[in-house]
Parts: structure tokens; C-alpha cells; sequence
């Protein structure tokens, strides 16, 4: 009887390290009910609360997010009297953008001062002043990128280490920078060949960081240089940009250790991978698609 008035709901609170305003947590707001929550939705059949906040918060916010931590859960009486419970993960933006929908009409980026001030609800107060103003730093993260698109290489004539990126690959690296600009990354780490660099140009722009290149990424690159790289930046919130049969690489070598993929593989040009290890291991990693 307890489970036919238990209203089960899961979602996330978001988070980035803007460049200049620190921590920020995303809020949103439902023309529905005129109130501006943290997302969150129903668990469907067979759906566990992490696959239920996350898919919410996309279909929600448009996000594609990397979960961190459980922070917890809530649970409080709706009008109706059923019981409602709401888990919590601790994520951040990987890919997608915003695009208002009938469930949420608008989205904004505050301060965990300023979200607590908006944030109709105590309990969603709550959770957002429970996170530490250094939680991306406290987190590392690992993005591994395919370059962006670069035309046909049966047509390059030349050298192809200095092949670059096509118009619609220059687009693609402009938006990539700005879904990462605000991830707390110190490096940024490139094959030596033309297109892998200038995919991380723009971010490079952005942050002020210059562009490290790193001869394990190339496309040439040994096993054991990539293993050296990958153990060396482990600890950081770091981006590597390299090529199409690196990447499977990479993942391949670290599944042998505990990785665990929560999606599919998949390997399009400008797509990343986010990597997260856990006392020296890799832990999980998360596919966002290109732009």
C-alpha cells in the first residue's frame, strides 16, 4: 500500500565554475506552476533515480550532464496527499543547450546566494547551500574530444599532420568552447597534428591557457604513452583533443581496468567523453554528442 502513495521523483542540482563568478547552480522555472525549481521529474517503469535525474534534467534544461554524487533525497506531502520523494544527484553540463519547452520556459545561471534568494522551495534551498564553492575543482574530471570535422582526407593534398579543420569544424570547436569554458579546466592537451589543435583553439582563447601537445595523442600514439598521459592528468580537470581511433583506444584500455560506460559507444568527430576516476581508478564515464 506504502508504494501506491509514494510519489518517486529524482533530478539534479547543476553546477559549473564560471571564469569569474565561481560556483553557479541552475535553476528553472515552470510556467506551470510559475515557480522556479531545481529540475526534476517522475521515475518511469524500471527507470533507476541516477537514469531518471538525468534523462529529467535533459529533457527539462536540454543538458546533457555528467552525474558526480548522490547529495541525498527529500520528502514532503503533495496537496493531493500522496508522499513525494525526490532524489538528488550533483551534475555538470557536458554537451546540449537550452531551449525553452512547455515544462520550462526559462533557465538561469546564479550564485548559490542568489539561487537560494529564487528558489521557490526550502528543500531546493537547502540542497544548494550544502555545496562547497570548490566542488568542480574537488571533482576531476577527464574530457576526452574527438577533433572537429575536417573535410575529406582522400582530398588533402599534403601532409596530413597539418590538415585543419573544415568551416563546419570551426564551428563546431567555437561551440565546444563555450560548453566548456565554464568546467574549472586547467590543461588543455592536443595530438601535435593541425586539426586536433585548432579544435581547442577557442577554448584556449577563453581561458587563457595555452594549448600543450602531446605525441601519445597523435594518431601513431602507443599504448603505453597513452597510458602514461592518462595517469599523469588523472587528477585534473583536463581536456585531451585527438583522433578517431585514439579515442576507442583510451576507453578500451581503461574498461579493462573498471570503467564503466553509461552509454553506448559512440565516436563522432567534435563528441567527448567525460572521464571520472576514483582513488587512482577509472570510475565512469559519460558520451556527449558533437554540436
Amino acid at each position: 500500500m506504502a508504494n501506491k502513495t509514494l510519489d518517486l521523483t529524482a533530478g539534479g542540482v547543476v553546477v559549473r565554475q564560471h571564469r569569474k563568478k565561481g560556483l553557479q547552480v541552475l535553476v528553472s522555472h515552470r510556467p506551470r506552476y510559475d515557480d522556479w525549481t531545481l529540475p526534476k521529474g517522475h521515475l518511469e517503469t524500471g527507470e533507476t533515480p541516477l537514469s531518471a535525474a538525468l534523462r529529467e534534467v535533459q529533457e527539462e534544461t536540454g543538458l546533457i550532464c555528467f552525474p558526480h554524487e548522490h547529495l541525498g533525497s527529500t520528502q514532503y506531502i503533495l496537496p493531493s496527499g500522496k508522499n513525494k520523494h525526490v532524489d538528488y544527484w550533483a551534475m555538470e553540463r557536458i554537451g546540449g543547450r537550452f531551449r525553452a519547452n512547455s515544462e520550462v520556459d526559462e533557465v538561469r545561471w546564479l550564485s548559490k546566494k542568489q539561487a537560494r534568494q529564487l528558489l521557490t522551495y526550502s528543500h531546493d534551498q537547502d540542497l544548494v547551500r550544502l555545496m562547497p564553492k570548490s566542488y568542480l575543482a574537488d571533482n576531476p574530471l577527464l574530457f576526452l574530444a574527438r577533433h572537429a570535422h575536417a573535410g575529406d582526407r582522400t582530398r588533402w593534398i599534403g601532409d596530413d599532420s597539418i590538415r585543419g579543420l573544415s568551416p563546419k569544424g570551426q564551428r563546431q570547436a567555437k561551440t565546444l568552447a563555450k560548453r566548456l569554458q565554464h568546467g574549472g579546466i586547467t590543461r588543455l592537451i592536443s595530438s601535435p597534428y593541425g586539426r586536433c589543435v585548432e579544435t581547442l583553439a577557442p577554448l584556449s582563447k577563453r581561458l587563457g591557457i595555452n594549448v600543450e601537445t602531446h605525441k601519445g595523442l597523435a594518431e601513431t600514439g602507443t599504448e603505453k604513452a597513452l597510458e602514461s598521459l592518462v595517469d599523469e592528468v588523472k587528477q585534473e580537470r583536463v581536456v585531451l583533443s585527438t583522433h578517431g581511433n585514439i579515442v576507442p583506444a583510451i576507453l578500451r584500455s581503461l574498461l579493462s581496468d573498471g570503467l564503466k560506460l553509461n552509454s553506448s559507444y559512440q565516436g563522432e568527430k567534435a563528441s567527448i567523453w567525460a572521464i571520472k576516476f576514483q582513488d587512482g581508478q577509472p570510475a565512469e564515464a559519460s558520451y556527449a554528442p558533437p554540436p
